[in-house]
This record gives C-alpha cells, sequence and structure tokens, in this order.
C-alpha cells in the first residue's frame, strides 16, 4: 500500500530531456551521457545537481553540488 502511494506521487513526473545538449555537455565536460542527462535536467529546473562525483562536481561548478553543500555538515 505505502509503495503504492509513493509510486504514484511520481506518476506524472517524467520530463523530456534535450539529449543533443546532454551530448554536447558529455563531450564538452567530458562526462558520461548519463551523468549529462542529470546535469541538463537540474538546468531545465532551474536547481542544482547533487552529486559526490568529483569528476561532475568540476566539469559543471554551475550546476553540480555536493550533499554537505545542499544540506549544510
Amino acid at each position: 500500500m505505502l509503495w503504492r502511494c509513493a509510486a504514484g506521487l511520481f506518476e506524472d513526473a517524467t520530463m523530456e530531456i534535450d539529449m543533443e545538449e546532454a551530448l554536447e555537455l558529455a563531450v564538452r565536460g567530458n562526462a558520461s551521457a548519463y551523468d549529462a542527462q542529470h546535469v541538463v535536467l537540474a538546468r531545465q529546473l532551474r536547481t542544482v545537481c547533487v552529486t559526490e562525483d568529483r569528476r561532475l562536481l568540476r566539469a559543471f561548478p554551475a550546476v553540480a553540488r555536493t550533499m554537505e553543500q545542499v544540506c549544510g555538515p
């Protein structure tokens, strides 16, 4: 029951990602297309991408943040 309730919260929460932008970011940031999709999504939602991946943090400093940066120590 709880699982169905939680899943229902995300039912209509899908978004299209600009894959061309993701691939361009992947090449430019030396990241995987998968990781770049998260960066594109964060940009689209005008929020940050929370990650502990140091490579992503260096490649996308305008969008990528650590958990500590978001939540505090």
